[in-house]
């Protein structure tokens, strides 16, 4: 285990800095769009496996009436799913109709076409027209395991040689793993399975798991105590930083609780939900997450408003004793302190760090250019201020982001103001 420092305090008093949740009174940043029920593999977490009724492919011109619902809400991002995405026949007329309007494109797919060289090939033509990432899950390191929870014979390689191909020709690719109660003591070894397997330009997903649509006996068979899975998610982030890897790729863990770690930790888990997104079936309605810290002892916890919590399913089935909040005063001490001490740990690295660089490759900048920038508002028109933003975490005073910003050659009460104006921060 990694040694913490102690000895740092938390501000009391001042303006704090927070992740916001963004609700845009205008439009959305995202919004997902399921090209049909149809897929290849035949996974036991799927909520749609028992639903025959779905419909497997959505014709293409259906499709693009809906795409056109979504454009006219102003996205920047559309997630394509299913289903699997890749198995529909119109899936590249529908990405390149995405891109001719600007919008970027992520598929959420279980990566099996993509060992097809002649499928992936024509995947890669279509990143010269716009921003397109995959996202694939593995349940396992282990090949076995991966296709006993998918029930498809042969897929973890041929998801694991699709990934790789995309990976080696510079698609932006994400390796997702959903902790349950057959898994959570194998996440060491999976982070070392990714990292032997991809580049450091993969970014790496640790989710925790949504019941909601599952049978309440697979759910109470899936769902693992946030405690128990405590030191197997600290050994695995103590591998990974070990790697050397923790300068130049993203780990991020997604919806699961502060409080199931060490604040030493706490870099790695995502903030509040900084995207909200849209529902083009709901006449453009902006949806709220379904996570965040809903339990009764979650609303007492001094830093309710820096964490994702859990998904609301989780909550509903296994009640409010999910989460374990620091409450007595010396444990919530102990994490104002150390807490402190990592987050200006992070706005030292910040502007070096693989959230931003990643937000960077994604917009076609790299660290010499947003650096030398000619003016504030061509670094503000990029979408890696939120993920600078995210950098520091969740308690920092304006005081102490205008210092860091004015060490980095700005000038900080310009840039902070401009921040606020925009929105940025409040």
């Amino acid at each position: 285990m990694t040694e913490r420092p102690v000895g740092w305090g938390l501000h009391s008093t001042g303006r704090s800095l927070f992740i916001i949740r963004r609700r845009l009174a205008v439009g959305a940043n995202n919004a997902y769009l399921a090209l049909g029920y149809a897929c290849n593999e035949k996974c036991r977490c799927c909520p749609l496996i028992h639903k025959n009724d779905r419909e497997k492919f959505i014709p293409l011109d259906r499709l693009l009436k809906e795409a056109d619902q979504i454009v006219s809400y102003g996205v920047r991002d559309v997630t394509l799913s299913g289903g699997e995405p890749t198995i529909h026949q119109d899936l590249f007329q529908l990405i390149t109709y995405f891109h001719t309007k600007g919008i970027n494109v992520h598929i959420l797919s279980n990566g099996e076409r993509f060992s097809d060289k002649s499928y992936a090939n024509e995947f890669l033509e279509l990143q010269k027209n716009g921003v397109l990432t995959v996202t694939t899950t593995f349940h396992s390191w282990n090949a076995a395991e991966h296709e006993y929870q998918n029930g498809s014979q042969g897929s973890f390689l041929r998801s694991l040689q699709g990934l790789q191909y995309l990976d080696r020709n510079g698609v932006q690719i994400s390796v997702k793993h959903c902790i349950t109660a057959n898994n959570y003591r194998q996440l060491p070894q999976y982070i070392q399975f990714v990292i032997g397997a991809f580049s450091s330009q993969a970014e790496i997903q640790l989710w925790g798991i949504d019941l909601n649509g599952l049978e309440r006996k697979f759910a109470q068979a899936n769902f693992v105590d946030f405690q128990l899975v405590k030191p197997y998610i600290e050994e695995a982030i103590d591998v990974f930083e070990s790697s050397g890897r923790a300068k130049d790729q993203i780990l991020s863990i997604n919806n699961l609780p502060l409080c199931m770690c060490d604040c030493y930790y706490w870099k790695y888990f995502t903030s509040p939900k900084a995207d909200s997104y849209v529902d083009h079936k709901k006449g453009g309605e902006i949806m709220e997450a379904n996570s965040g810290p809903l339990s009764i002892h979650c609303q007492k916890c001094p830093f309710y408003n820096s964490c994702m919590g859990a998904y609301f399913s989780d909550f509903d089935i296994f009640g409010n004793n999910i989460v374990s909040v620091p409450k007595e005063e010396a444990e919530i001490n102990h994490f104002q302190r150390s807490f402190k001490f990592y987050t200006e740990q992070a706005i030292e690295k910040m502007v070096f760090s693989p959230y931003l660089n990643h937000e960077l490759r994604r917009n076609g900048y790299t660290i010499t250019n947003y650096l030398s920038g000619e003016t504030i508002q061509i670094r503000l028109k990029t979408k890696e201020i939120l993920h600078l933003q995210k950098m520091l975490f969740y308690g920092v005073s304006l005081d102490e982001l205008i210092l860091c910003l004015n060490e980095f050659g700005l000038n900080g009460v310009t840039v902070v103001d401009e921040w606020m104006r925009k929105g940025v921060i409040e």
